[in-house]
């Protein structure tokens, strides 16, 4: 991400969001974070890659609604995108994860209702 960083600059929003993508991967959520708000601040919006990793450091805080408001933001946005399908269910998945999570009938329906949206994405990417 350094390296990225020093080819791109700091005024380069995919370098500053793969430094925060190294430093969540080495366990430095508080660092990530802040080098997605600079990514955000550079883009000036957020992406749906940007929007599913906030969505990974809230279900490491344990904060399950924003998890899952979080994935369901990456997944719209990576359709938008026109990402390929396996990654927008899986941004659905994610959402449906954190859900299910918060426990409770009303939750596992949400989380069932994402999970057969996931399941329909996939099997129209398979067709």
């Amino acid at each position: 991400a350094e390296i990225a960083l020093q080819k791109l600059g700091n005024g380069h929003e995919l370098a500053i969001f793969a430094k925060g993508t190294a430093l969540q991967a080495l366990g430095k959520n508080d660092e990530a974070r802040e080098a997605y708000k600079k990514a955000f601040e550079v883009a000036g919006k957020f992406w749906g890659d940007m929007y599913f990793q906030l969505g990974e450091l809230s279900l490491f805080d344990k904060d399950f609604d924003a998890a899952a408001e979080h994935f369901q933001k990456a997944a719209e946005t990576l359709d938008k995108e026109r990402a390929p399908l396996e990654l927008v269910a899986g941004a659905y998945q994610a959402a449906g994860k954190a859900i299910e999570k918060k426990g409770g009938r009303k939750n596992l329906d949400a989380a069932n209702a994402l999970f057969k949206k996931a399941s329909s994405l996939l099997e129209g990417s398979a067709s």
